[in-house]
């Protein structure tokens, strides 16, 4: 339920930047879990 229906946040852009190409399989999990809600805004 939302309770301010007419309020909404800005969108700002979000990076997740990795030191290496090798992810750990629980990092790479958050990221794909996360990235469809991010992006349903």
């Amino acid at each position: 339920m939302r309770v301010l229906p007419d309020w909404a946040l800005t969108p700002i852009p979000l990076f997740a930047l990795m030191p290496s190409r090798m992810v750990p399989a629980k990092t790479r999990a958050f990221l794909d879990f996360i990235q469809p809600r991010l992006n349903a805004g």
